[in-house]
């Protein structure tokens, strides 16, 4: 008894349709953890800064550099802490540094792109 071959049946569109599908979904997952699962996801920002880098990318490249002022923006509207894209947040309080930056005894995950800055 042999098996059928399921792929010798599937026309390319129903593997786009499928492909896009599966695409859809992802975005859709993506976004739901961005917004209430992430461990940052808790802290105030637009919520588009929070789900994508094209926030960031439309002050920095398309207005020429202004998402540093925006940046000054969201901490008038939302305070001290901010998130500005799905993975960073600014902290305008300096009183904060301590908490922040603790040393050995509580180690933080950091990009090595930015670990290797001073190296």
């Amino acid at each position: 008894m042999e098996l059928p071959n399921l792929f010798a049946t599937v026309t390319w569109t129903q593997a786009v349709s499928g492909s896009v599908a599966v695409w859809l979904l992802y975005l859709f997952s993506l976004g739901i953890y961005r917004l209430w699962l992430s461990p940052i996801a808790h802290l105030p920002g637009p919520k588009l800064a929070a789900l994508t880098q094209y926030y960031e990318f439309y002050y920095d490249i398309v207005l020429g550099g202004q998402y540093t002022f925006k940046i000054l923006e969201m901490h008038n509207k939302y305070g001290p802490v901010v998130r500005i894209s799905p993975w960073e947040i600014h902290v305008r309080d300096h009183d904060f540094h301590s908490e922040l930056y603790t040393g050995s005894s509580r180690p933080r995950q950091k990009w090595a792109f930015w670990t290797k800055q001073a190296s």
